[in-house]
């Protein structure tokens, strides 16, 4: 990784694939928020399924409810090659030193955007399901992709110790565990007495 001089501001391109607000969003928008004050900006990318008759929106409607603009990334097909140039044409219109990915889709995307940009990449590891084949497919070939990142943010030391079963280097992972934000913590019936 070709480290940023200390004088560049840096310029994260995020890339996410998520409908919905589950764990790896929710961490996203806290940290997102702290962008001023951490002294960053950022892209934030997303993907519009157009070959599906129905998705789910709500990470993108939240998105927009927090003011913050979300690029969608058009996927025309189930395995559409020209997502990479779609990226590539978003970080070279937002001009982002630093790529961050978050999911199989996005890392594979990242891994060629590294491989054709010379830009620092970091991909995110926030676990793994086995519900079918398909599923363990996406899998593996995250876990190959992974390998060459700069770095590889793992939630756990559990996760960081599957990476290295899965051959990615130790030294290139680092551990970030989810945080919870407090604020959209609801206190039960008995807390509120």
């Amino acid at each position: 990784m070709s480290p940023l001089s200390p004088f560049v501001k840096p310029n994260v391109l995020i890339i996410i694939s998520t409908g919905i607000i589950g764990g790896p969003g929710k961490g996203l928008f806290q940290f997102l928020k702290k962008a001023p004050e951490l002294g960053f900006d950022f892209t934030l990318c997303n993907f519009l399924a157009t070959w599906m008759k129905k998705g789910k929106y709500e990470f993108y409607e939240k998105a927009t409810a927090y003011g913050i603009r979300v690029h969608l990334i058009e996927q025309n097909f189930l395995i559409d090659p020209m997502l990479i140039s779609r990226a590539i044409k978003v970080r070279n219109q937002c001009n982002n030193n630093i790529i961050q990915t978050h999911g199989y889709k996005p890392d594979v995307i990242g891994f060629f955007m590294k491989k054709f940009l010379k830009i620092p990449w970091i991909g995110f590891a926030h676990g793994y399901t086995y519900d079918d084949r398909k599923v363990k497919v996406y899998n593996w070939i995250d876990s190959l992709v992974l390998r060459y990142a700069d770095k590889v943010v793992a939630v756990s030391d559990s996760m960081k110790k599957l990476l290295v079963k899965k051959g990615i280097k130790s030294s290139k992972i680092i551990i970030i565990r989810n945080a919870i934000d407090k604020s959209e913590l609801i206190p039960s019936k008995s807390e509120r007495i």
